[in-house]
């Protein structure tokens, strides 16, 4: 078994050494029309001098649908020694990416020492699973997206937190280790929410520790108290904190209840399937046209979930693993809306698939040559780094990342969207034309942020009379609805009615939708106001 460790030895670093090799090239850049902007270079909240009043801050503030203090405080300090830099951003999150490869790796050994003490051939396992947990291109977007980085943060606390319940069980008297182990479950969620349930895998390493009749004890369940009410206060300001986010019109795609639970279905087994075959990974997956229980990639989801969860009921460790796996992905499933609409996103993996490492480890302990599949292990490993290199690539810059997303899928209209406006912005508006003409092909209509987003295409397109047409139209069922108020201000003032024009600017100041922090309407009262009708108009437009 040595031997086989030394060999492994030699692989990881060299296999490491390769996964990080893009970042010995540069430029890399943030991507500000896909969050980086709001969350890093427009985030005044993280460029402020760390001070008691600016971390006070950190912890009362919701951002974008989201309460992340702890993820924030960490933007800020990284902002504070090394400046507004995506360079390292990003390799402080590589840092805690490995940090988590190791604790995954210990943590995983840990517990099936718990649980298999005679098994000799676990850590060589456990080692082949981190190595490929750790190197797979699945987990690529946590790494490249600087958006992304409280993922990683969110699963450092939690593998310390199973870390120190671990030793809670070991160790005599175990009070401490209990309350350092709610504390990292508490920093886990105040860094990513999504970890939310991570108390079901602290009662599933009971259970299978001592037997499911502690489910039964009420004994088991006061010890255990602690976090029931952290997760309770958690869940309460996750649910506050997504307010806006579940608005019918927060995004231009709204699901009906039965379209959720079908995405659900589908998000069940995307990881599993993608981590098995990783293909066309992108920065986003756009919604089939339809979702119906016949369509192959719902109902093969359906039947695979169902089969595999069958066939994992007569093994306790397994069936806790795909219990773990399901619901570590219920936040992120579509269930309850937050924000932007899509089918699933590789980071959604990153937290889910640790069950990977210690069931490689258990797999192992029943294999009677397990050097032969260390060495395929290790052949899989390698392939994951060489797509892993070439993922990371496309993370460089906004323009790269959105041809990626194109050159996979021709027809998603939200990377045609954010490409058209990144040239826009990039004052290529030429090269942009085709783009906008083709995004208006592909773009939902059903709505009112669909019409908003059709409108805005045909204003880039200057066929202002049929957007202008659409936003008349969207007022009668809209009536204070700020985005609508606004543009078909614009479209008045255009055709000289500057007064009406001002009426429509000012609903829209505290019309309904607003996005928080927009003062898009505010502005242009000031313009017309100051508008002389021998000049241009310039006016902002509420997308």
């Amino acid at each position: 078994m040595l031997a086989e460790h030394a060999i492994l030895g030699g692989f990881v670093p060299a296999a490491a050494a390769y996964y990080a090799s893009p970042f010995l090239v540069g430029p890399w850049e943030f991507m500000g029309s896909w969050d980086d902007s709001i969350n890093f270079v427009e985030n005044s909240m993280i460029q402020l001098p760390l001070t008691p009043a600016s971390i006070y801050t950190m912890f009362t503030a919701i951002k974008i649908n989201v309460y992340e203090p702890l993820a924030w405080l960490l933007k800020a300090v990284v902002f504070s020694i090394l400046g507004m830099d995506a360079y390292a951003v990003r390799l402080v999150t590589l840092g805690l990416h490995v940090c988590n490869c190791i604790l995954l790796y210990f943590a995983a050994m840990r517990l099936l020492c718990l649980l298999r003490p005679s098994a000799s051939s676990t850590s060589l396992g456990c080692l082949v699973g981190t190595v490929i947990y750790g190197v797979h291109p699945l987990h690529i977007e946590v790494i490249g997206w600087p958006s992304a980085q409280p993922y990683a943060l969110a699963l450092l606390c939690t593998l310390l937190c199973f870390h120190c319940h671990l030793r809670t069980i070991e160790s005599t008297p175990s009070r401490g280790w209990a309350t350092l182990s709610l504390a990292c479950y508490v920093c886990s969620v105040w860094s990513k929410s999504v970890v939310i349930f991570t108390p079901v895998g602290i009662l599933l390493i009971d259970v299978l520790h001592q037997s499911p009749r502690i489910l039964f004890e009420w004994r088991y369940y006061l010890a255990r108290s602690g976090f029931a009410v952290a997760a309770f206060c958690l869940l309460a300001t996750m649910v506050l904190a997504n307010t806006d986010g579940t608005h019918l019109d927060a995004d231009v795609l709204h699901l009906t209840w039965p379209e959720r639970w079908l995405k659900a279905a589908v998000v069940w087994l995307w990881p599993l399937r993608m981590f098995l075959w990783p293909t066309q990974l992108r920065f986003h997956y756009e919604m089939p046209t339809t979702l119906d229980p016949l369509e192959p990639l719902v109902f093969l989801s359906i039947v695979a979930g169902f089969g595999f969860t069958i066939c994992s009921v007569q093994r306790p460790a397994t069936a806790a693993a795909w219990l773990f796996y399901s619901v570590m992905l219920v936040p992120v499933s579509g269930l309850v809306q937050h924000g932007l609409v899509f089918l699933a996103a590789d980071r959604y993996a990153y937290i889910p698939t640790i069950v990977v490492v210690p069931l490689c480890g258990a797999a192992f302990g029943h294999l009677h040559s397990p050097r032969r599949v260390a060495a395929l292990g290790c052949l899989w490993a390698a392939a994951l780094t060489h797509v892993s290199v070439l993922q990371l690539h496309t993370w460089r810059d906004e323009e790269t990342l959105f041809r990626h997303g194109l050159h996979v899928d021709p027809s998603d209209w939200r990377a045609l969207d954010r490409l058209q406006e990144l040239l826009v912005r990039s004052n290529r508006a030429t090269e942009a034309m085709p783009i906008i003409e083709r995004a208006l092909v592909y773009t939902p209509t059903h709505g009112l942020k669909a019409q908003l987003q059709v409108a805005k295409c045909l204003m880039l397109l200057q066929r202002t009379k049929e957007a202008c047409a659409i936003y008349e139209t969207l007022l009668a069922d809209h009536p204070t609805n700020a985005h609508v108020n606004n543009n078909f201000g614009i479209c008045l003032w255009k055709q000289g009615r500057v007064s009406a024009a001002r009426l429509h600017f000012q609903v829209a100041v505290n019309g309904t939708g607003l996005t928080r922090g927009d003062t898009s309407a505010a502005v242009n009262i000031e313009l017309v106001d100051a508008w002389d009708p021998r000049t241009p108009i310039h006016a902002r437009v509420m997308w």
